[in-house]
């Protein structure tokens, strides 16, 4: 017997990127509490050249004094 399997799409049609800033900066201001070794943070992509959409991320590269360190 073949299962079939029900997709539901959910239809985002607003970014709120004044509250997605927020976030990022609660997020950020986290890091900087926790991770010591996190020198610099760069956002790039759709986000940082203002032309995100539902959809988009956030890219994020942190930049630390450690020569290698995974995180989670």
């Amino acid at each position: 017997m073949l299962l079939r399997k029900e997709i539901m799409n959910v239809g985002i049609r607003y970014f709120d990127k004044k509250l997605v800033e927020e976030s990022l900066r609660g997020y950020l201001k986290e890091i900087e509490e926790k991770r010591p070794e996190v020198k610099r943070v760069l956002l790039f992509g759709s986000f940082v050249r203002d032309e995100c959409v539902p959809g988009s991320d956030v890219l994020v590269i942190f930049s630390t004094n450690l020569q290698s360190k995974t995180y989670p």
